[in-house]
């Protein structure tokens, strides 16, 4: 009993790499080139994905892990898109905008958004 829960997660190690490689890509606000830093995680998908379907699968469990290297590679895409769309640069926030104020005592902070439209 004790050996099959050790080597439980052996079963899903690869799947598991890929996705934190994918998700390293959230990162991309807190870069300088979020098209350039999100296309590298998305360039070591296909990698990842040819590692995880070279296992050997039930039919049904080859499936969910196909589905899984096809969506993952779709969904970071996507990611990639809309950066380059919205974000080339880096992260913008309208300049227009409602202006933040954080005020803060020693129980709780409360976050206000002012705009002088509203007043």
């Amino acid at each position: 009993h004790d050996v099959a829960e050790a080597h439980a997660g052996e079963a899903f190690e690869d799947d598991m790499k890929m996705v934190v490689c994918a998700f390293t890509a959230m990162s991309w606000p807190a870069t300088n080139d979020p098209p350039g830093f999100v296309s590298a995680a998305l360039n070591a998908l296909p990698i990842l994905g040819k590692k995880v379907l070279a296992k050997r699968y039930l039919t049904k469990e080859r499936h969910l892990h196909e589905q899984l290297v096809h969506e993952l590679i779709q969904l970071f895409r996507a990611l990639l898109e809309y950066v380059k769309l919205f974000h080339k640069s880096g992260l913008r926030w309208n300049p227009g905008g409602a202006e933040l104020i954080v005020t803060s005592t020693q129980d709780r902070s409360t976050w206000c958004l002012t705009s002088s439209s509203w007043e």
